[in-house]
């Protein structure tokens, strides 16, 4: 990070099972990110229907 950046955010992702597919295919998004040290590693947590 160079002087005066901000520092990267950290982000949480929380999905619920039925949109699987559609979470690894923003993992990618996230992943660029990642490099490019914008956002700090994620957490994915799978939820359930509440219900």
């Amino acid at each position: 990070m160079e002087p005066g950046s901000k520092p990267p955010v950290t982000v949480y992702l929380v999905y619920a099972q039925k949109d699987e597919a559609l979470k690894q295919e923003f993992e990618d998004y996230l992943a660029i990110m990642q490099q490019n040290q914008l956002i700090v590693g994620w957490i994915e947590r799978q939820i359930q229907n509440a219900l």
